[in-house]
């Protein structure tokens, strides 16, 4: 919100555990404080007809009743706007309230909003987020947190959480954080970077990016590319419609990749035990030292250093390649990528 609050509002913090916070037509950004209470600041607005892309504030005053109902049973507290001021406008005046709220870090909170984005920032506990036409926005937090939006992005970064976030028409982006997250989109781009821990990602009709990704990596498009950069641990990815390039640092157990209708390019650490399998219309690798097994066109199969952490590569209808570490494979693909940019 970049304009001052309509109201502002205090509530004890004694004895609450638990907050709600509800709006029809507006955001919802909550933030971690030390204070022992919750501070509310309200915003609510219309549009004119006379100026139609200028918000305009309005108050509990000049609209004859309260903004919003506070009420708190026990440990749980209640903020919700009120209804009858979506109804009492207009639907072009475009009504809406929105909440900034500033509580103890550690309180568990459930938002919701229809047209809104929600945003969380320096919390711990168990959080929950609904939007149908939003994006959700989550930094500087710890914990459990359950996160949908209908028609948005989804933004996390600087975080330790396990997570499960979900959006049908945006894009993900995840940054600088750890814990374990199952994200997906069905209409947009994955960008991942600087993760560690567990990490489970799947867009229906997008691109998948990621770069200094260490521990457990699955990921999954039907229709684009993945390009994954400096990865460590184990490492899964499979695209039904596009090609996949890669550069693997550290394989624990497996690095699994699969594609049906492109080219796999593989960058891998040669200097580790591995059990490769590669199949494709056409498999090409360098040198591979103390290699054991078939090395045919369309084929290879077999051990390298003794074997050890299992690498699948397989192409249906396309090539596989595999480079030694230091090998130059990304600007190869960077007009590849322009098609569908991240």
């Amino acid at each position: 919100m970049n304009y001052l609050p309509s109201e502002i509002k205090t509530v004890s913090a004694e004895g609450i555990r638990n907050i709600q916070i509800e709006t029809i037509v507006g955001n919802i950004e909550l933030l971690g404080s030390d204070e022992d209470q919750i501070r509310i600041e309200i915003y609510a607005s219309k549009r004119l007809f006379i100026n139609f892309f200028k918000k305009t504030p309005v108050s509990s005053i000049e609209l004859g009743y309260e903004l919003v109902n506070i009420s708190q049973q026990n440990d749980y507290l209640r903020i919700a706007a009120r209804n009858n001021g979506f109804w009492r406008w207009d639907w072009l005046s475009f009504f809406q309230v929105s909440f900034r709220v500033f509580l103890p870090k550690n309180i568990n909170a459930i938002m919701t909003t229809t047209v809104g984005d929600i945003s969380l920032n320096n919390l711990i506990g168990k959080q929950t987020l609904r939007t149908s036409v939003g994006d959700i926005k989550i930094a500087n937090t710890t914990g459990e947190i359950q996160g949908k939006a209908s028609a948005g992005n989804v933004k996390v970064a600087n975080c330790d959480i396990k997570a499960d976030l979900s959006t049908s028409g945006g894009n993900v982006l995840i940054h600088h954080s750890k814990g374990e997250i199952n994200s997906n989109t069905s209409g947009g781009n994955i960008k991942l970077d600087n993760f560690s821990g567990k990490l489970y990602t799947k867009t229906s009709g997008g691109n998948i990016r990621a770069s200094n990704i260490s521990g457990e990596f699955k990921t999954f498009t039907f229709g684009g590319n993945i390009r994954l950069e400096n990865m460590r641990g184990n490492i899964g990815a499979s695209t039904k419609g596009g090609n996949i390039n890669i550069q693997a640092i550290a394989i624990n157990e497996y690095l699994w990749l699969e594609t049906s209708g492109g080219n796999i390019k593989a960058q891998l650490p040669l200097n580790q035990g591995l059990q490769i399998e590669a199949d494709g219309a056409m498999v090409r690798t360098p040198h591979l030292p103390n290699f054991q097994g078939i090395n045919r066109t369309g084929f290879v199969s077999g051990s390298t250093n003794g074997g050890g952490a299992s690498v699948k590569l397989k192409s249906f209808g396309g090539n596989v390649r595999i480079y030694a570490p230091k090998a130059e494979i990304f600007p190869d693909i960077e007009e590849e990528l322009k098609k569908k940019t991240i």
